[in-house]
């Protein structure tokens, strides 16, 4: 299993948005990535259930922990494949999914402003398949 944290990357205070990266499916050498539930996920598979949870208007809102409905909304989501990361002139690196989300509650700005929720968490359904 590889542990990479989620690290909060860029807050814009103006507009109270935390850009992060929500999952990682591979290594920059394409070497994918085993989970902490000993799974890999591919990143078409990634790419498709981000499609899938916000165009059906799935949740997309959070809170602390998945505990609380609200207080923040995932505004921007998308995956970033190998092959996208070439042909825009990035270079082979990770394979991610990338969420930008506007806080709304005050409490939750203040604490993650102050560094307290430096991370984040992104949660969903799947139904393993044999490699």
């Amino acid at each position: 299993m590889v542990a990479i944290p989620l690290s909060i990357r860029k807050l814009d205070d103006e507009h109270r948005l935390v850009t992060a990266v929500a999952s990682v499916v591979t290594k920059a050498d394409g070497t994918p990535i085993t989970d902490a539930h000993d799974e890999i996920i591919r990143i078409a598979e990634l790419e498709k259930a981000f499609i899938e949870a916000f165009a059906s208007g799935g949740s997309d809102k959070g809170g602390e922990m998945h505990e609380t409905d609200g207080g923040a909304d995932i505004v921007q989501h998308f995956t970033f494949s190998r092959a996208e990361r070439i042909a825009l002139g990035f270079g082979p690196g990770p394979e991610l999914g990338i969420v930008k989300i506007h806080v709304t509650d005050d409490e939750l700005w203040k604490r993650v402003k102050a560094g307290e929720l430096p991370e984040l968490s992104i949660q969903g359904t799947a139904v393993p398949v044999a490699a």
